[in-house]
């Protein structure tokens, strides 16, 4: 079990207000998101889903310039909001948002299945640029088996599995599926994944909570054929399930790894692995549907195994719900994950619906409040990114303000076996007017991965006037790795006069992990 730290405490004594009048006014009034104080290492993610233009394109085309414009913006307002990873949704429903030899272009993105862009434009190859330009992160979330949203297979292109492998699929509701239990699906899907990590600049690959399908009442799910084909003698339907897709698991992480290493594989389970009325290792929860039983995905075998470099559960219920509470689902979960990082996922999109607890506007920055007390708890994500935008309740100026200051990302679990980047020559500082401006140089020629700079953390300590010695030092900018540039730089305008300043950067590698800092160099008093 990994060791639940301390909680830290929130303290409402301002030094102005000496009142105890005051203090409680300041008490009752002021949301709890405004005395957090930003951890140097999280990650701060988004859900963007492309399925039926949720979130992107909000307007499908194939017009390159309306498509880029349309990310633009959205990316511009995540990173203001503090956003530093995106999980963008490539293969919504056996489609792509990419040139691909398995895949159709998918409706999603320029109107009609198969259509492709216009003039070659790749919108992956720009979004993943765009994105690391702004020292953001980009992992592609795939759904695996989901084949169609609907049974208009007259809208499906030529190239589309229905009509290039129609034995792989199944009908089960009004959509169509991947069958998860035929292996060339398995190995179809791994073709899928190592065409995405080979050709693009990825950092992480994502996969939500559509394993096997959320049941629908009065249907079984139509595996039948497949479970006497394939399934071992002997073998309880649920247990060659559960098995097809640990396999599928078990494979693309092998796969990821092999082909780069830093990448990060993570799941999104549904929120509920197991109710304790089932079983002992499960949760307090009454919950109708589970991971382990519905949706046949046994995550703490694949976290016992070290399958997944992290685990995201979607904690999509408010604090108190007595049916799945929030908090006791948030101890379940790192009681039972440790040593794998534990992602939360929070329902934004929920935030001010008609349930009253989702009328609180200090829910979300509670949860990410009681997140932040776990060691093992190094982020969250938050579905999704237009529900953030919208601003309902405030909830997009409670993240911002959560968020406020840079966090690099927390290390990859391979960060041990691979070396690290040299520390950055940073040149003598240049003081003007109030402003300091660095200046660093970095290797111009390709290097390992292990040792090349991926991005520079700049680490600043304060002297204010008559103190005896400098503040610890803290983290005020990232900078991403640009090679085309012989050095780097960055101004720091956030200076307070009569205090004295000092400053190192970090060079970061593609595993998160830090190399050693450069000199220090300072400022003795801004005047």
């Amino acid at each position: 079990m990994r060791p639940k730290t301390a909680a830290r405490r929130v303290s409402f004594i301002h030094p102005h207000h000496t009142t105890m009048y005051r203090f409680f006014l300041l008490l009752c009034l002021t949301p709890l998101a405004a005395f957090s104080q930003s951890p140097e290492v999280e990650l701060r993610g988004a859900w963007i889903a492309t399925v039926s233009g949720i979130d992107y394109p909000r307007q499908a085309g194939t017009d390159p310039a309306r498509l880029r414009a349309q990310y633009d913006q959205l990316l511009d307002a995540l990173q203001q909001t503090g956003i530093n990873t995106l999980f963008f949704q490539v293969r919504p429903a056996g489609d792509a948002f990419y040139p691909s030899r398995h895949a159709p272009w998918s409706a999603f993105l320029t109107g009609r299945q198969g259509l492709p862009p216009a003039d070659n434009f790749d919108p992956l190859a720009y979004m993943i640029a765009q994105a690391h330009a702004r020292g953001i992160e980009f992992h592609a979330w795939i759904n695996p088996y989901r084949a169609t949203v609907s049974l208009d297979t007259a809208a499906l292109a030529a190239s589309h599995a229905f009509y290039r492998r129609r034995s792989w699929l199944l009908t089960y509701g009004n959509r169509l599926y991947f069958d998860p239990g035929i292996p060339e699906v398995r190995q179809h899907l791994l073709e899928v994944v190592d065409e995405l990590v080979t050709h693009y600049d990825l950092d992480g690959l994502h996969i939500d909570d559509y394993f096997y399908p959320y049941p629908l009442q009065g249907q079984a799910f139509p595996d039948s054929a497949s479970f006497r084909r394939y399934a071992p003698a002997g073998s309880k339907l649920a247990d060659w399930r559960r098995s097809n897709t640990s396999a599928l698991v078990r494979d693309l992480y092998e796969l990821v790894k092999q082909r780069k290493p830093w990448l990060a594989f993570g799941v999104s389970p549904f929120g509920v692995w197991r109710n304790q009325s089932v079983d002992p290792r499960g949760s307090a929860t009454r919950a109708g549907v589970t991971t382990y039983d519905d949706l046949y995905a046994d995550v703490l075998h694949w976290i016992e195994r070290g399958w997944i470099d992290y685990v995201a559960p979607q904690l999509y219920w408010h604090i108190g719900f007595q049916l799945a509470d929030y908090q006791l689902l948030l101890d379940w979960w790192h009681e039972q994950s440790a040593p794998t990082p534990v992602i939360i996922g929070h329902a934004v999109y929920k935030v001010d619906n008609d349930n009253a607890g989702w009328r609180n506007p200090s829910e979300i920055p509670q949860q990410i409040e009681r997140r932040r007390q776990y060691t093992g708890s190094p982020g969250s994500i938050h579905f999704n990114a237009q529900k953030i935008l919208e601003n309902r309740l405030g909830v997009r100026d409670s993240l911002q303000r959560l968020y406020s200051s840079p966090a690099r990302w927390p290390l990859r679990p391979q960060q041990g076996l691979y070396g690290k980047p040299e520390a950055p020559a940073l040149e003598r500082l240049r003081y003007s007017q109030g402003k300091v401006l660095l200046r660093w140089g970095h290797p111009l020629a390709p290097l390992p991965v292990d040792r090349q700079p991926h991005y520079y953390a700049v680490y600043r300590s304060e002297r204010p006037r008559g103190a005896a010695a400098p503040e610890p030092a803290r983290l005020i900018h990232l900078s991403p790795f640009a090679p085309q540039q012989d050095c780097l730089s960055f101004e720091d305008q956030g200076l307070r006069r009569g205090s004295g300043y000092q400053y190192y950067v970090v060079a970061v590698n593609r595993f998160h992990r830090g190399g050693l800092r450069s000199v220090v160099r300072g400022v003795k008093r801004v005047r």
